[in-house]
């Protein structure tokens, strides 16, 4: 078995037993919302960071141990929202910036638009997203590998 196929089956069997440690056998999450100083509780919404946050410190801890049992060396990221293109700093949100980065993403096959008469299709491209925002598509930056994603202009 190679490396990626055991780290693939070490991982998958990671994954299947977390599950466990954050749900109850009914499917419910263990953590249910927040409390404060004067015990209020509040409860967990959708927000996309609120989620993200509760399961990073909620599993960060197997997380570790996964990594140890396994002989892996955890990189932490040093930067929220940072991401293995935008690595040389030249990624294509680069000349965009951070604000375009997270619009597109949160509103990523959301808008529709008319594309012809009684037609419409939702927005999925970065180009047709910044033109919709009337901004500068001139400032996306190509991809290098030329692979395409989001959407079949990109």
């Amino acid at each position: 078995m190679s490396a990626k196929q055991q780290f693939e089956t070490a991982l998958r069997y990671f994954v299947e037993s977390m599950g466990k440690s954050i749900s109850s056998d009914d499917g419910q999450w263990t953590i249910k919302g927040f409390i404060d100083l004067f015990k209020n509780v509040y409860t967990i919404s959708a927000d996309t960071k609120i989620v993200s946050k509760i399961l990073e410190i909620h599993l960060f801890p197997g997380i570790l141990k996964f990594a140890a049992d396994n002989s892996y060396k955890l990189v932490l990221a040093q930067h929220q929202n940072y991401y293995p293109d935008i690595l040389a700093g030249n990624g294509m949100f680069s000349k965009l910036g951070e604000e375009w980065f997270d619009e597109y993403w949160i509103n990523y096959r959301k808008i529709t638009v008319k594309v012809k008469r009684g037609v419409t299709s939702k927005i999925s491209s970065l180009s047709d997203f910044v033109k919709y925002r009337k901004g500068d598509a001139s400032k996306i930056v190509p991809r290098k590998s030329g692979k395409k994603i989001g959407g079949n202009n990109e």
